[in-house]
């Protein structure tokens, strides 16, 4: 007999392997616990950062493709492991929205406390989620946007059609303004029928990002009659704009 069969043959062995696996189980929690830790910490870089978004399908994509070449140069099952990532990268998603949920937590007492403190809370939020946001916002809400805002967009749209063609009937063409106008998406939609468009939003990331637009585009003229402005509705609303008819 061998000396390597010896060994495997041996009631020590069994022992010896049942320790060491139970030594890699330790380690696996460990690892696991940290990797929880670090999803914490993610959640709030991007609570920082303007609430981006906690499941970001291209990046876990891509640990996951890179998990699976691992796994290939190390004799592993590459679909086990793969699974294996996915179930872990589907409970530091649910670690974010607990850590996430917390925050809400703390934001509903301070409302019982300090309802003026807790308002500046939301408005603090509104600004870091419209920042994360703005950079997307003309992609999610134009032509690839999904089947049920594709939907709504429609609905909106012969809405706005309409109402319009209401006004028209009566000669009351001479101002529009858009409330939360974002990047001036339904703003420049309108501004063609009306003597003056303006576009108010709170965020100065959705406001530049209208101003981009109108700045970019090839036909300028058009628009010339667009104005866009940073203002909190709440607190003032100012039309400074002398109309030719109105």
């Amino acid at each position: 007999m061998e000396p390597r069969d010896k060994i495997i043959d041996s009631d020590d062995f069994i022992k010896m392997l049942g320790f060491q696996l139970g030594k890699i189980d330790h380690f696996t929690v460990a690892v696991l616990s940290k990797r929880m830790e670090l999803a914490k910490l993610v959640q709030e870089y991007k609570h920082r950062h303007g609430n981006q978004s906690i499941l970001r399908k291209e990046i876990e994509d891509k640990r996951l493709a890179q998990v699976t070449d691992l796994a290939k140069k190390r004799s592993l099952n590459p679909n086990f492991a793969q699974a294996l990532l996915y179930f872990i990268i589907s409970e530091s998603c649910r670690v974010q929205i607990d850590k996430l949920q917390t925050r809400s937590i703390e934001a509903d007492k301070l409302f019982k406390i300090d309802k003026e403190a807790w308002y500046k809370l939301l408005k603090k939020n509104l600004l870091e989620l419209a920042a994360s946001f703005a950079p997307k916002y003309e992609k999610n809400y134009g032509d690839d946007a999904p089947f049920a805002t594709s939907s709504c967009l429609n609905f909106e749209e012969s809405v706005l059609q309409r109402e319009i063609g209401a006004l028209r009937g009566v000669g009351n063409l001479g101002l529009a303004v858009d409330l939360g106008c974002a990047t001036g998406r339904l703003t420049f939609r309108i501004a063609p029928h009306f003597e003056h468009a303006i576009g108010y939003d709170i965020s100065p990331d959705m406001i530049s990002g209208a101003k981009s637009t109108q700045s970019r585009n090839v036909n300028f003229l058009k628009f010339k009659n667009i104005t866009f402005e940073e203002i909190d509705i709440e607190k003032e609303i100012c039309f400074r704009y002398t109309l030719l008819s109105v």
